[in-house]
C-alpha cells in the first residue's frame, strides 16, 4: 500500500517492487516520446508540476504468503491507508476503533447510528470461521446484532418471516468479540460509554 501515489509495478527479475513516490512533469504531453507516436493530449508545458523541496512518504510491503493471504493483506492495506480515526472540534485525531483477532475479518462499515450508537459491519472472506476484537476508544455498553437493514424494520419487502442475524457480540472488559461463520456478514448497533 502507498500513502498518494498508489501505484507500483513488479519488476522483470519478479523479486523487485517499484513504487511511484511523486511525480513531476514539464510537459502534459510530448510527442517525441519513444514509446508512443503523437500526444496522448494538450501540448502544454506545466512548470508548477515540477516538485521541488523535501518529499515525505509513508508505505508499507504486505507479503502475500502471510497468513490469511489476500483477505489479510487487503485488511492491512486498508488499515494502512484509513485507519478509523476520531476527530472531534478542537480534538487531536485518535485511533476510533482497533480491530484484533483473524487478520482475514474485514471492517465493511462504521458509522453512526441512531441515538449516538455506531453501526459496525464485519465480514469474514473466508471459507474457515473467524473472530475478532473490537476495541473503542471507550467501553461498549451494549450491543445487539441487526441485519443488512441495520434495525430500520421498514426497510425492504422481504416477504420473510424472521430475517438472520449474526451472533450476538461477546461483551468482554469494554470490548467485545465478534464471531463470524464462513463468509458471513455480520452488523451490529452498539452504544458506547
Amino acid at each position: 500500500g502507498l500513502d498518494g501515489l498508489r501505484e507500483y509495478a513488479v519488476l522483470g527479475d519478479g523479486g523487485t517492487i517499484a513504487i511511484t513516490l511523486f511525480r513531476s512533469m514539464g510537459w502534459l504531453s510530448r510527442g517525441d516520446l519513444p514509446e508512443r507516436r503523437g500526444h496522448a493530449g494538450p501540448e502544454l508545458e506545466t512548470p508548477s508540476a515540477q516538485l521541488t523541496g523535501e518529499v515525505t512518504t509513508r508505505y508499507c510491503v504486505i507479503p502475500y504468503w502471510s497468513d490469511g493471504g489476500v483477505a489479510t493483506a487487503a485488511r492491512l492495506v486498508r488499515e494502512f491507508l484509513s485507519p478509523p480515526v476520531l476527530i472531534g472540534p478542537g480534538s487531536v485525531a485518535m485511533p476510533f476503533l482497533r480491530l484484533d483477532g483473524d487478520t482475514s475479518v474485514q471492517l465493511s462499515s462504521l458509522r453512526a447510528a441512531p441515538e449516538g450508537g455506531v453501526l459496525v459491519r464485519l465480514v469474514n472472506p473466508g471459507r474457515d470461521p473467524a473472530t475478532a476484537t473490537l476495541r473503542f476508544d471507550r467501553p461498549i455498553v451494549r450491543s445487539r446484532p441487526v441485519d443488512l437493514r441495520e434495525g430500520e424494520e421498514s426497510l425492504g419487502n422481504t416477504g420473510l418471516d424472521v430475517i438472520r442475524t449474526s451472533s450476538p457480540l461477546d461483551l468482554d472488559a469494554g470490548a467485545a468479540i465478534a464471531a463470524l461463520a464462513p463468509y458471513e456478514i455480520g452488523s451490529w448497533l452498539i452504544t458506547l460509554e
